[in-house]
């Protein structure tokens, strides 16, 4: 049941009159609003320098506030939650699919928390939504393969709004704003302050350490980087894929299904959002995709090489923590 659908159900006026228990098992359906175990959850980032509220509008969106006392943590790298994606639609991301159930009322809370009861509060939000149990905060399921973390950000009507994400099965996309590049990474280990990722292979025992984001991050590929590889891109890649040991997937816009297939694998990863789906396409089955466009260009597998070849402290080809999703129309929405 996506966020906007909420107020609708809480308008049906028969619905306290169904029983408890059928009440309880239709919050539950809204709480698992998708059938795969991965989903896909959409920020823009913000470098630790800038003034973080005003960078948020500058670029169409709301802060998440790690901070004390419900603040944006400051001078830290932060996410920020888009109000509109890529294309100009609403912000499609999974964690807009049962954001309001936080706040819906007390059964609808109640859902939420059981289908995640191992749940850290990585924001300290005081007042009414208060109501909403911290039992646990940040890093106390450090390790739990069901943990999932929940971060508070204010958007444009005052309104107090709590995402969540299971940072284990989940992918991270960090999102490039309109008329922006990608933030470069490079100062992550001096402002890094929430934190938003752990550093772990820089670490003498590598052992993990309490962190927002999970295992998957994913960037936008843009194709413009075959002319011209930024030296940014390298600092974010040596952050995310070896200081961090995150798995990074690049979404390729421009990949396209073959129709039909016979011979489809299952075992390949997906992750879900608000209207799409997101597949792994291996480089060893590129013949089940095609590519879009006038002239698209090499693939981006061709990419990864000329970037170990440009900068040679990247050893990214042919690495597994390395990937590639396409992205697809959920007919289901």
């Amino acid at each position: 049941m996506p966020a906007n659908n909420i107020g609708r159900a809480r308008k049906f006026s028969l619905f306290t009159q169904l029983p408890v228990e059928l009440q309880d098992y239709i919050w539950d359906i809204a709480a698992q609003p998708f059938s795969g175990n991965g989903q896909l959850h959409t920020f823009f980032a913000a470098d630790h320098y800038c003034k973080q509220d005003t960078e948020a509008l500058r670029v169409g969106s709301d802060p998440l506030l790690f901070g004390p006392g419900g603040t944006v943590k400051k001078t830290s790298f932060n996410l920020l939650v888009p109000w509109d994606d890529s294309d100009g639609h609403s912000n499609t991301s999974a964690y807009n699919a049962i954001r309001g159930l936080w706040t819906a009322c007390r059964a609808s809370r109640k859902a939420l928390e059981r289908q995640r009861p191992k749940n850290e509060w990585w924001s300290d939000i005081p007042g009414p939504e208060s109501e909403c149990p911290r039992n646990a905060g940040p890093g106390e399921y450090l390790g739990h393969p069901n943990a999932s973390h929940t971060a508070s950000y204010i958007d444009r009507e005052d309104n107090v709004n709590h995402i969540t994400i299971w940072p284990e099965k989940d992918v991270v996309h960090l999102a490039i704003p309109p008329g922006r590049d990608l933030v470069d990474w490079f100062y992550h280990y001096a402002g890094d302050h929430v934190p938003l990722l752990d550093e772990r292979y820089t670490a003498k025992d590598s052992e993990a350490r309490p962190s927002f984001v999970g295992m998957n991050v994913a960037l936008d590929f843009e194709p413009k980087w075959f002319t011209w590889p930024p030296a940014y891109l390298a600092d974010t890649l040596e952050v995310f894929h070896y200081n961090t040991g995150r798995q990074v997937w690049f979404i390729d816009r421009r990949l396209r299904r073959r129709q039909p297939v016979c011979d489809w694998p299952g075992d390949l990863q997906t992750f879900y959002s608000c209207g799409y789906i997101f597949t792994e396409v291996r480089e060893s089955q590129q013949r089940l995709w095609e590519m879009e466009g006038e002239s698209p260009g090499p693939s981006i597998f061709q990419f990864f090489g000329l970037m170990t070849r440009e900068h040679d402290r990247l050893e990214i080809n042919g690495s597994i923590r390395l990937g590639v999703l396409a992205r697809e129309p959920d007919p289901r929405w």
